[in-house]
């Protein structure tokens, strides 16, 4: 809520003030369900990779020669 000096007497008294307010209700109810998606999505992420660090270990384990991952990780600066 704002408010502003509209009027004063001669006296320097407020005699009128104009008051603004704004209802943020629904801004705040859909801040909310944007906070639930993400840890949503976070959470369904976390689930998956779960599951494919999983398969990846029984496919490790079930292999008769050993196998490894080199992975490199390139960075590019601006």
């Amino acid at each position: 809520m704002r408010g502003k000096i509209f009027k004063r007497d001669s006296a320097d008294n407020i005699t009128q003030v104009l008051m603004i307010s704004q209802d943020i209700t629904e801004r705040r109810k859909n801040e909310h369900e944007v906070l639930e998606l993400k840890d949503q999505i976070a959470r369904k992420a976390e689930e998956q990779l779960k599951q494919s660090e999983s398969l990846l270990a029984s496919v490790f384990k079930a292999l008769p020669i050993g196998l490894g991952f080199l992975i490199h990780q390139v960075r590019l600066f601006y």
